[in-house]
């Protein structure tokens, strides 16, 4: 299951048949955010729009399945993943959101930039995943450090 057009994904060797692509919302939201005039709260509601979307669209796809996800885009669909008892993983290519968040409002005061920061939907959604998820992968120790300060066991958070 993919946001982007199959088009985008030839390279990645997987047989088109078995791509779920729903690009609707992530082309919209590309689009808009190439316009020189600063529409970064449309961008940043398509780009919600866009990960609800594709968690709809998971949900009834999934079947008996354990799920692995990017984080942000599966409240619904993990809550059916784990009713069936399987796992459900969360990839996180960043430190916490809230610590990813943080970071963010300190850089862009210190350069006087008024830059994107994550939505409050998107804050709440990816909170409620990485209580629910059985594990959570992180790129760095840095990281996983971010999720360590908050709570999070060591067991749960693998680099």
């Amino acid at each position: 299951m993919t946001g982007y057009p199959k088009s985008k994904i030839n390279y990645e060797n997987i047989d088109r048949n078995q791509i779920s692509s729903h690009p609707l919302y992530q082309i919209a939201g590309y689009g808009i955010g190439k316009l020189p005039f600063g529409f970064a709260k449309i961008e940043s509601k398509i780009s919600d729009l866009n990960e609800n979307h594709l968690d709809q669209c998971a949900a009834k796809e999934i079947g008996d399945s354990h799920l692995i996800s990017m984080s942000g885009l599966a409240i619904k669909t993990s809550k059916i993943v784990k009713a069936r008892g399987n796992l459900f993983i969360i990839n996180r290519s960043s430190n916490h959101i809230l610590s990813q968040e943080k970071i963010l409002k300190e850089e862009f005061l210190k350069w006087n930039w008024d830059g994107h920061l994550p939505s409050k939907s998107t804050i709440e959604r990816e909170l409620e995943e990485y209580v629910s998820a059985h594990k959570i992968i992180v790129p760095s120790q840095l990281s996983k450090q971010s999720f360590l300060e908050r709570g999070f066991s060591d067991e749960k958070i693998i680099v």
